[in-house]
């Protein structure tokens, strides 16, 4: 008795059926919802198989010998490029383009689909899952991301599969970004994303992590203070450096990362981490009170970095 998911499916069925006339009032009966929302799973998991067809023109064009191999010359699928080389004269290379993906327009409908029906299509969610992680598809894959986060929002699958993907699908960054940003799903991806920053063992995805934190919390006061944490002595070297560039950044309470700069300005044993927290108390002209006098007695450091550093920062503070 679900309208919009039987709506959902007429429409999917409409779209892989365009030849046959579907009355716009077509319903599922009520005990075939299920098999409604099996139908557009299946949609979602279809791949196009490569065309073996040819067009006449293809057919009847004429053959290149290429060695082992002909090509048609006509053929759209072969791409015949040619390297002109001074002695040899003109050497044709045959590459063969990638086969058009004829369905990924309807599996990104199909997952929009699914997403507007929220959690009433949470048998869906490990489908998309298999199309956010493995789909070929950019434009699947960012709506599988958005539609994962309306599925199963409480879900650890979802937050774990959301964020590998922010990790290692750049082309999906932005839409993993809108999706972890959802209300739900930011409720336990805050927690996960801290744990990575204080017990990952890779430093590298540590620094990726604060930058995430960063995009996905820059008005989040929790997000700031777990950060200024981190900036205390207990992370490693690479990460404080990471989040004395990041604080400035935060639109509020910015007197308290000025604080927690100053601090560490004062008392880390690190050269690299001082000369990245004396940059960014440049980038906060508003509290230059706070910062001015340790600036003005880090010029006495016998670090050159440093020194130059904190003499870039105060021209910058009182810049005309």
């Amino acid at each position: 008795d679900d309208q919009a998911l039987r709506g959902a499916a007429a429409g999917a069925l409409a779209i892989i059926y365009p030849q046959v006339t579907i009355h716009k009032y077509l319903t599922f009966a009520p005990d075939d919802t299920q098999k409604a929302l099996n139908v557009l799973i299946r949609m979602l998991l279809t791949r196009a198989p490569a065309s073996k067809k040819q067009s006449a023109a293809a057919r009847d064009a004429p053959k290149v010998k290429l060695k082992r191999f002909d090509v048609g010359a006509g053929d759209a699928r072969a791409v015949i490029v040619q390297h002109v080389d001074a002695q040899d004269g003109i050497r044709p290379f045959p590459t063969r383009a990638q086969p058009r993906d004829t369905t990924a327009f309807l599996r990104h409908g199909v997952l929009q689909d699914l997403a507007r029906l929220g959690t009433k299509a949470a048998a869906a969610a490990p489908s998309v899952l298999i199309a956010l992680e493995s789909d070929p598809s950019i434009r699947v894959r960012s709506a599988a991301a958005l539609a994962l986060a309306k599925l199963a929002p409480q879900s650890p699958d979802t937050i774990a599969a959301l964020i590998t993907a922010l990790d290692h699908d750049k082309p999906c960054h932005g839409s993993c970004l809108l999706a972890l940003r959802e209300r739900e799903v930011w409720e336990l991806a805050f927690p996960t994303l801290m744990s990575r920053v204080d017990t990952s063992s890779d430093d590298t995805q540590r620094m990726r992590t604060v930058l995430a934190l960063l995009e996905l919390g820059r008005d989040d006061v929790a997000v700031q203070m777990a950060l200024q944490d981190s900036l205390k002595g207990n992370s490693s070297e690479g990460v404080r450096t990471m989040v004395a560039h990041c604080l400035p950044s935060f639109n509020v309470q910015r007197a308290q990362s000025v604080d927690a700069l100053v601090t560490a300005l004062k008392t880390d044993s690190s050269s690299q981490v001082r000369r990245a927290v004396a940059i960014s108390l440049g980038q906060v002209p508003d509290q230059a009170s706070q910062s001015v006098p340790l600036l003005i007695e880090t010029l006495d450091s016998d670090d050159p970095i440093l020194h130059f550093a904190a003499a870039s920062t105060l021209a910058r503070l009182y810049r005309k």
